[in-house]
């Protein structure tokens, strides 16, 4: 597991007010026997940045297009990005993005996870619990503690989107008993939704969520999580 600082990025060991913009680190995990690479990175820092954010973008729209994904995924923007001040994920293995994600701060500083995608090919390795660990980290290093550590998961008529749930659970998340509402807009953010939407006397189109939450023991079980994924001998990977 490296941490790395860019040029420049890494206060002196003496100077204990620096402080780190999101921008100027990076973590990189990888799969020693699959070569799977997990690495955290500003999504509009340099071409280089610029490219894996498209990449990465891709896969999302890929993903969220299809049967399984058009209901349970909300659209996103590059300005969304820009307006988060995000951060991305990236999975990568030979040149390809496998997985994304993008998370952020909120104004109570609590850390949000966002668009968490795997390519189906890649189903069975833990991706999207090792990329949430890599952005627990990432954000740890460069915010300090988050007060709380969230996401929201989709939930139809048939039920919860179980893969969400057992993902961030493996940290330690827990699912709220309670169950949202949130009225679909129609917009480029929601309006692939309404197919799956409901509608009551009372209300527009809306869908139904959870919510699910940790404290800062998501951090250590993040640390541990990396650890043992880093070394596990993963299914070789299926062509893409």
């Amino acid at each position: 597991m490296i941490i790395d600082f860019p040029k420049g990025a890494a206060p002196a060991a003496s100077d204990t007010s620096s402080h780190l913009a999101l921008r100027d680190i990076s973590l990189t995990v990888a799969n020693r026997h699959c070569g799977i690479i997990l690495r955290s990175f500003d999504p509009f820092t340099d071409a280089d940045s610029l490219n894996r954010t498209a990449n990465c973008k891709a896969l999302f729209d890929s993903i969220l297009h299809t049967e399984q994904g058009r209901p349970m995924l909300r659209q996103y923007e590059p300005r969304d990005l820009i307006v988060d001040s995000a951060v991305m994920i990236e999975a990568g293995f030979e040149g390809h993005a496998i997985g994304t994600l993008y998370f952020h701060r909120d104004a109570g500083n609590n850390m949000l996870f966002k668009a968490v995608v795997v390519h189906p090919a890649f189903g069975g390795m833990k991706l999207a619990t090792a990329m949430i660990s890599v952005a627990i980290l990432t954000d740890l290093v460069t915010n300090g503690p988050a007060q709380e550590y969230r996401c929201t998961i989709r939930e139809l008529p048939e039920g919860l989107n179980e893969a969400s749930r057992i993902s961030f659970a493996r940290l330690g998340f827990l699912l709220e008993t309670e169950t949202g509402k949130s009225q679909l807009k129609g917009n480029i953010h929601d309006r692939h939704r309404f197919a799956s939407a409901e509608q009551d006397q009372n209300s527009p189109f809306f869908i139904r969520y959870r919510r699910m939450s940790a404290g800062p023991e998501a951090v250590p079980a993040a640390r541990a999580f990396l650890a043992a994924w880093s070394e596990a001998i993963l299914p070789f990977p299926h062509n893409i």
